[in-house]
């Protein structure tokens, strides 16, 4: 597997492998406090370069946009959860008769 190196006296030295989350993302040139390390192997690293080349995008880029969009993904998961919880603890659910009919109906269309 590779790993990305990172050297941490000069935080903008490129990193060893196109993967690495380095101390400035050049995008935004917002400082990282927290450099991460993020190991692939040769064939992942390759699917993603080929991913990365018809986007348009580095590969660390690619790499980093797809964290966030995971991470915004799951908050509004864990958003919607929450709120359903909160409308079933209110009883503001529909019942399972009246789930059937909806699907029934949704069958017949």
């Amino acid at each position: 597997m590779h790993s990305a190196g990172l050297n941490r006296q000069n935080k903008t030295t490129l990193p060893d492998s196109p993967y690495a989350v380095f101390a400035i993302d050049e995008a935004n040139r917002h400082c990282q406090t927290n450099p991460m390390e993020i190991c692939f192997t040769p064939e992942q690293e390759a699917r993603l370069d080929r991913i990365a080349l018809l986007q348009g995008v580095a590969p660390a880029q690619l790499v980093r946009d797809a964290t966030l969009s995971l991470l915004e993904e799951d908050q509004a998961f864990r958003a919607a959860v929450k709120k359903g919880a909160e409308e079933a603890d209110q009883e503001l659910f529909v019942g399972e008769a009246e789930m059937e009919t909806r699907v029934s109906h949704l069958m017949t269309l």
